[in-house]
């Protein structure tokens, strides 16, 4: 019974004409072309017609609003043309439309009319409430780093900042938003777009990549971008000598004169290995390794280095020399020409690199000489675990039936130097699955 009475009740609204605003399709004119349809307007998904049929339009942007039929006999008023302009009206689709324009701060009423005989019944209608969104002036003029984000902050006459339509990043925007965070794009410099309330705030941005390294008396060995993506390694590993000073310095993306973009705050992990000023000034105290921390506008920079030896600092230029000749191809492997020049083995290639540090291994050249001197003078560490292994250590690899049937020399961030596993550099993570590490020896010091 209840259910015939829920019909007819509809059916007599139907035909009296009377209609809701969720009969509306509302869209945005003004939204970007990644948010637009066949007709380049952007549906208002969120428009909620039990909330009074309001419908938030930012000053100065543009609505159009469907309804589900058509008919000569339909017109369309608005209560405040100062507040909400009707710029047309047509047909398309078989549906009525209308297109909005905001004028000013306030709110007017839509309505749909329609010619009955000599008068206009109402058919239907919903508010239109003008908003003047704005950002304040830091996110007008925005600074961010690779990675970063910021908070979408909302002023003026609006609605919640997660209201803000999310643009996808793209490599022509310095920044974009999403889920009312503004994040760091691909572009150096350029204007970004936030569309809030079917209007748009056009702001500027710059970005840059930031990253420090140490100067004087330091070494720093710039990783190849297949390693750093595929492999995960810093793309600056860091050395300073023992006993000495150095200063951290920034390394940009773009060449960027803007003081946002020069760290402050320097912070060390480990005191005990190295200190460093606020301003970026280290004192290396002895063997070890730490995190040095900055700030670069308002996010945490990291780069893990290592206070090594000036013996430990000979064989790392060394063996990184060589694994970059092996990366070019000047250096190839081959075990019957492996002492001779442009070719090596792995235990020759740890030869070559551990002598420049003062290591000969008492002259022999193959990897089971090389383990039985490091036996011998009491070298071997105890425990096989890779990820302890220091910058210089000579880690042995079981390879078959062999217990050090591979060499290789680690140069600290769980990174090895050689030739024969990899490409000159070599992830301990990824070569520890296929030759599982046997022995470490530490013959540098």
């Amino acid at each position: 019974m209840l259910r015939r009475i829920v019909i007819a009740i509809l059916l007599v609204m139907c035909c009296c004409g009377i209609a809701y605003a969720d009969d509306f399709d509302m869209r945005y004119t003004d939204y970007p072309a990644g948010y637009n349809d066949e007709n380049k307007d952007h549906s208002l998904s969120d428009f909620d017609a039990e909330s009074g049929g309001t419908v938030n339009l930012a000053k100065d942007a543009g609505l159009r609003a469907f309804y589900y039929d058509s008919s000569d006999a339909y017109f369309w008023e608005t209560s405040d043309s100062g507040t909400a302009e009707i710029t047309s009206t047509g047909e398309k689709n078989g549906k009525s439309y209308v297109i909005v324009r905001a004028r000013a701060a306030g709110e007017a009423r839509i309505s749909l009319k329609r010619q009955d005989g000599e008068e206009m019944t109402g058919e239907a209608e919903f508010t239109v409430n003008v908003t003047e969104p704005d950002v304040p002036g830091d996110l007008k003029d925005l600074r961010l780093v690779t990675g970063s984000k910021v908070e979408l902050v909302l002023t003026g006459t609006t609605t919640s900042p997660k209201k803000a339509v999310d643009i996808p990043s793209e490599s022509k925007t310095p920044a974009y938003v999403k889920k009312g965070y503004i994040y760091c794009g691909n572009r150096h410099t350029g204007s970004y777009d936030i569309y809030v309330d079917g209007g748009r705030i056009t702001c500027s941005a710059r970005t840059n990549d930031v990253k420090i390294k140490a100067r004087i008396n330091a070494y720093n060995h710039r990783t190849e971008d297949d390693y750093v993506y595929a492999l995960g390694m810093p793309e600056y590993m860091t050395y300073v000598l023992k006993g000495k000073r150095s200063r951290m310095k920034p390394v940009l993306r773009y060449s960027d004169s803007d003081p946002a973009f020069v760290p402050s705050d320097y912070t060390s992990s480990n005191r005990k290995v190295a200190r460093i000023t606020k301003s970026g000034v280290i004192t290396a105290r002895r063997k070890g390794w730490t995190v040095i921390k900055c700030k670069v506008c308002g996010v945490t920079v990291r780069s893990k280095i290592y206070v090594v030896s000036r013996k430990q600092m000979k064989a790392l230029k060394k063996g990184f020399k060589m694994a970059d000749m092996v990366w070019s191809g000047k250096l190839k492997y081959s075990r019957s020409k492996r002492m001779k020049k442009g070719y090596a083995d792995c235990s020759s290639f740890v030869y070559r690199a551990a002598k420049a540090g003062g290591c000969t291994f008492g002259g022999a050249t193959s990897g089971g000489g090389e383990y039985r001197w490091c036996r011998k003078k009491g070298y071997i560490i105890k425990g096989r675990k890779y990820k302890k292994a220091l910058p210089c250590d000579i880690i042995f690899f079981k390879n078959g039936k062999y217990n050090y049937g591979h060499v290789e020399m680690a140069v600290g961030y769980n990174t090895s130097v050689g030739i024969g596993a990899g490409f000159g550099l070599s992830h301990l993570g990824i070569l520890n699955r296929y030759c599982p590490v046997r022995y470490i020896a530490r013959p540098i010091k």
